[in-house]
């Protein structure tokens, strides 16, 4: 069972424990715990290391706009933020693209046992899944968090999403991109807020460049 100091921090972010959501997480957070004895997908499962993660993906998913529906999140890894942002807003349909097959095995199966009906897992490689879709895709928003995007996947993305589609990025000083003049080029910051449970952290929401067009 997860250790009751979690019931608290859920509790605290407003999350009650009997919920739907706060059930789904705190059996996420026991299948992290089982996995992660045989599979590496966080350094540690004690509250230390733990505990500012959950506090971390619960604050995004609360942060979340309403008017978003269409979720891609890319490098899902052990499932922060998507898979507590899942349990917390069943109404936004979520892709995770998650190369690495064992990290996918544990996302596949946390969705199974979560019931989490509006989340696909695809393990393939961003750029399989990039080719795919035709232009526009129906994403909403677009994550990544600890996961460095080429420039080739980024201008991409560009070309097969529309022109209200946000980009949400987890990063520290530098942008997770192989090129960040990329994002100064094509994108505008909306909003930058500080991850307040992982020091030196920020949230970064872009939106396309609004380009002016002089008449005359």
């Amino acid at each position: 069972m997860p250790d009751i100091r979690v019931g608290t921090v859920l509790s605290g972010m407003g999350i009650d424990c009997r919920s739907s959501a706060g059930e789904k997480i705190l059996r996420y957070i026991e299948l992290l715990a089982k996995w992660n004895r045989r599979v590496n997908l966080i350094s540690s499962v004690r509250p230390a290391v733990l505990t500012p993660l959950i506090l971390e993906a619960i604050w995004a998913a609360c942060r979340y706009p309403s008017d978003f529906k269409v979720h891609l999140d890319i490098g899902s890894g052990a499932g922060f933020p998507a898979i507590p942002l899942a349990a917390i807003r069943p109404d936004v349909e979520i892709t995770m693209v998650e190369s690495r097959a064992k990290k996918s095995a544990f996302l596949q199966t946390a969705v199974s046992d979560l019931q989490l009906g509006n989340v696909r897992v695809a393990n393939e490689r961003l750029e399989e899944t990039l080719r795919r879709p035709q232009a526009p895709s129906p994403w909403d928003c677009v994550s990544w968090k600890a996961v460095k995007l080429s420039s080739r996947d980024f201008t991409r993305l560009l070309e097969i999403t529309d022109e209200d589609v946000r980009f949400w990025i987890f990063h520290g000083n530098d942008l997770p991109l192989e090129d960040p003049g990329l994002v100064a080029r094509s994108l505008e910051l909306g909003r930058r807020d500080a991850c307040p449970f992982h020091p030196g952290w920020f949230l970064s929401e872009f939106r396309r460049r609004t380009v002016s067009r002089e008449t005359g």
